[in-house]
């Protein structure tokens, strides 16, 4: 072929983009059932555990002694040694002397002493909890135009139309969940009457890491209930297995494995949703189960937020802790809020 003489336009675009994301946090707790202990973070990043509900008034100080249990001991120093390997950190976990007064008269001093030797005997609980994610994703585009007319020297004309489009992705995550102690344990929990979820001071047993051994968590106040799903049909939510979140720490996570259009909602599509229910604790101890349904309920997002928040009641002792948020559809149209709880046990 001789080209004679031509006419050409080319034209294209490139797009690339690149979106990396890190999220990490780390608490330690211990408490006993008549005070509870705070996280304080060090630049050091040594985590020093004080009671801040101890005062110091004059007189003589008692101090109460806790110690850990070899096991859980050593239970810690294989936490402080994963961290170091997971993320280069060296944590140090140091447990600090609670003191307290012993002001007054003879009386009221060996009143205060008894007290202080029956709190001691109490159960002391302690939790460890460490999550640590990042993300990393690649995007890029090309689209390639070719057109012009060319004409050959033996008298052809060529038209040149040509349209190129390539496009490729890439995602990566990484996640690490650390739990120890009488950590924090967190089911998906539906806010249905639109507000954030929020922890009462009533309690109630269950066994929400399906253990075999109950715990005592804070009810859910009124507008909340638990994202349940009745496994064995005995119209009971038994244990943790039947919640979504305890028994992985990652209640979205599992939902996602009921997706089965992988439109990324759990709505009327999948087969999971008519066996869904909302596990409620009215005030008078009476559990209840409904169906989405019933409850309006016509979809929930697969997609969501870390974004913690602590919840404590008026005198700062923590009850639970939002771990992640998402949203669920309505079928009038509204939406409402789906929340995953790390509920202190």
């Amino acid at each position: 072929m001789k080209i004679d003489n031509s006419l050409i336009t080319l034209s294209g675009r490139h797009y690339e983009n690149k979106v990396s994301t890190r999220y990490e946090s780390m608490s330690f707790r211990f408490s006993r059932p008549s005070d509870r202990t705070e996280i304080l973070r060090q630049p050091s990043d040594m985590i020093h555990i004080s009671n801040h509900t101890a005062s110091e008034k004059a007189g003589t100080s008692n101090t109460v002694s806790f110690e850990l249990t070899p096991e859980d001991k050593q239970k810690i120093q294989l936490l402080e040694k994963l961290i170091y390997l997971l993320t280069g950190k060296r944590i140090k976990f140091r447990m600090l002397e609670i003191r307290g007064s012993k002001g007054g008269n003879s009386n009221d001093i060996q009143s205060a002493t008894s007290d202080g030797a029956s709190q001691t005997t109490n159960t002391v609980g302690w939790s460890f909890i460490y999550d640590y994610k990042e993300t990393y994703s690649e995007n890029e585009q090309l689209s390639f135009n070719a057109s012009g007319v060319v004409t050959t020297k033996d008298g052809m004309k060529i038209n040149i139309n040509i349209n190129v489009n390539m496009n490729r992705s890439f995602y990566s995550e990484r996640a690490i969940n650390i739990r120890a102690g009488d950590a924090a344990k967190d089911p998906l929990v539906i806010n249905f009457d639109g507000l954030g979820a929020q922890l009462g001071q009533k309690n109630f047993v269950f066994d929400i890491d399906a253990d075999g051994t109950t715990d005592q968590l804070h009810q859910l106040m009124k507008g909340s209930g638990f994202l349940a799903r009745d496994i064995n049909g005995n119209g009971i939510i038994d244990d943790g297995r039947e919640l979504f979140g305890p028994t992985t720490g990652d209640g979205f996570q599992e939902l996602t494995q009921f997706d089965d259009d992988a439109n990324g909602w759990i709505d009327e599509n999948d087969d999971v949703f008519d066996k869904l229910r909302i596990w409620e604790i009215d005030s008078d101890g009476h559990h209840i189960l409904t169906a989405l349904g019933q409850k309006g309920i016509g979809a929930i997002y697969l997609g969501n937020l870390d974004l913690p928040f602590a919840l404590k009641d008026s005198s700062n002792n923590l009850h639970g802790k939002i771990k992640s948020t998402g949203i669920m559809l309505k079928e009038d149209g509204t939406s409402g809020i789906v929340q995953q709880i790390d509920m202190v046990v």
